[in-house]
């Protein structure tokens, strides 16, 4: 005998199929060598406004992370007082998998005068347009990148010592995940047609 379709039921068996989203994170893998595992494969320097071969006096990453020191005013060898480590890489563009991009890192920076001109940088510069660059240190670990996808970036660390004794600083776990949006999981289509089966079976 024929029964009516609960259209209720139906409607929660398909919210159901086709509610199970990926949702999380997973790596954007254009970036190189974020956690410095190989040394500075992947990343350049400068010292001053010369190009350095890493590592160097100055670029350490024998400790896992990468260590940026300046030698301001070392008469022995010439002396740094400004740093740059970085790396040039296309960033991942969006999709209908893909609803955003996020940057995460962890950075330590030690100075003798950290309020009379001393300064650490870190940024991402869209290379195509120099004006379109985020400041990374603004005290948080963690920055929405979604705006560059697509893009050639350069990642830049570095530090400026005015005067007096020597900066440091401590960079590790440079990781770049794409926020995945609301996509079926394979197997969602599955599940959706056992669901179907089954209000079918009570239909009839």
């Amino acid at each position: 005998m024929y029964k009516p379709i609960d259209v209720t039921k139906a409607l929660t068996v398909a919210t159901l199929a086709t509610g199970i989203l990926w949702t999380g994170l997973s790596p954007a893998a254009a970036l190189q060598n974020g956690d410095f595992s190989s040394g500075f494969t992947g990343w350049a320097g400068q010292a001053g406004s010369d190009d350095v071969d890493l590592p160097s006096t100055n670029f350490d990453a024998s400790s896992g992370a990468a260590t940026l020191t300046t030698n301001y005013g070392d008469g022995s060898s010439g002396g740094a007082y400004a740093l740059h480590l970085f790396q040039t890489f296309d960033l991942q563009a969006l999709s209908p998998a893909i609803a955003g991009l996020q940057l995460s890192f962890t950075a330590s920076w030690s100075a003798d005068d950290a309020t009379g001109g001393d300064i650490w940088i870190a940024q991402l510069i869209d290379m195509s347009d120099a004006s379109h660059f985020l400041d990374l240190t603004t005290g948080v670990s963690s920055f929405d990148v979604t705006g560059f996808s697509g893009r050639s970036v350069q990642l830049q660390f570095g530090l400026e010592n005015i005067a007096g004794a020597d900066d440091k600083l401590t960079i590790d776990s440079i990781a770049i995940t794409a926020r995945q949006g609301a996509v079926p999981v394979p197997g969602t289509l599955v599940l959706l047609s056992i669901g179907l089966v089954a209000l079918r079976r009570q239909v009839f």
